[in-house]
């Protein structure tokens, strides 16, 4: 049998590692793939060693391994453990059935397996205040602050409108980029309904928290007024001795709610108050 010589390792194209993107979102998994990044047309492949590292061309996180396929995947059965906030490097080196190898480096891959630091999100547009209740009926304004991600960043946000938390039937999901602030125009809102608004953060690894507000009650009418009587007794007084106080006390002023679910009135009345003012100037 003739005895061949190969004095060149096998090819490298010009493609890079396979791995899901620059972003890992796992702490105990990686999957590279190299399928078709390397030739030899004279002898053939006979082998990959591949390796994972805190640097280019290192292998101090997971040892080099040596595998026949042109893919690979480590998980919590291999012991690996990586740490969020840390980038990492795989490695491949191809061997030809001559011995002879070349080999390719990943870029860095930044781990993030969690999502964003839930912020907060206010009710009404007066910045850092959250409203429970407003006049109009016709928009709903919120704003948001206090998300963050502390390994890659937050990457846009969504928000929607409903009358239960995390409900979108008054407004449905939008997603509105960075802004931090939002309003709804052109609502037909009813009395007396709690609406909510849901916002959601994503981070660059596709992970996402999601917050809703603790609600706001549009009210557009006044109390029903109630009775206002001078003195402190049960009835109206006409006449009184002092020169230096007056009193006078009140009751049965009303708040109708409307329950939208049930289309009936809530009356909240308010009891009897007594007020006592003294020191006055005689007039």
């Amino acid at each position: 049998m003739a005895l061949q010589l190969t004095v060149t390792p096998p090819v490298r194209s010009e493609e890079s590692l396979e791995l899901g993107g620059h972003l890992l979102t796992s702490i105990s998994s990686i999957t590279a793939s190299w399928t078709g990044l390397f030739t030899d047309e004279e002898s053939g492949i006979a082998e990959y060693e591949w390796c994972v590292g805190s640097k280019p061309w290192h292998s101090d996180v997971y040892a080099c391994t040596t595998t026949e396929q042109e893919e690979s995947i480590l998980s919590e059965d291999d012991d690996l453990e990586l740490l969020e906030g840390h980038v990492y490097y795989v490695m491949v080196k191809a061997y030809n059935n001559a011995g002879l190898s070349s080999a390719i480096a990943s870029s860095g891959m930044l781990v993030d397996a969690s999502a964003p630091v839930g912020g907060f999100v206010y009710d009404g547009d007066d910045k850092n205040t959250d409203k429970d209740h407003q006049t109009h009926l016709d928009y709903l304004a919120v704003h948001w602050y206090g998300f963050y991600d502390p390994h890659s960043s937050v990457t846009g946000y969504s928000w929607k409108i409903g009358s239960c938390s995390e409900c979108e039937d008054v407004l449905s999901e939008e997603d509105v980029g960075l802004s931090l602030e939002m309003k709804a125009l052109n609502l037909n809102l009813e009395p007396g309904v709690r609406y909510y608004t849901t916002v959601t953060a994503c981070n660059a690894a596709g992970l996402c928290t999601t917050v809703t507000s603790d609600g706001i009650i549009p009210d557009n009418s006044p109390p029903i007024a109630g009775k206002v009587y001078d003195g402190v007794s049960h009835g109206d007084i006409a006449f009184q001795s002092s020169r230096t106080s007056l009193s006078a006390h009140w009751y049965n002023f009303t708040i109708l709610i409307l329950n939208f679910h049930t289309t009936s009135f809530v009356q909240e009345q308010h009891p009897a108050v007594t007020t006592l003012c003294q020191g006055l100037d005689y007039i």
